[in-house]
């Protein structure tokens, strides 16, 4: 039981990350575009 637990905080931790990085390049992307045009 403890050992699925700790599993799963730590794909919620490492999905967590991924998404904040992913609309962190989103965003950036969208700002290079604004920029850029």
């Amino acid at each position: 039981m403890g050992v699925f637990t700790y599993v799963d905080n730590a794909v919620s931790t490492v999905l967590t990350e991924a998404i904040k990085v992913t609309q962190t390049n989103i965003a950036n992307s969208v700002t290079t575009l604004i920029t850029v045009s």
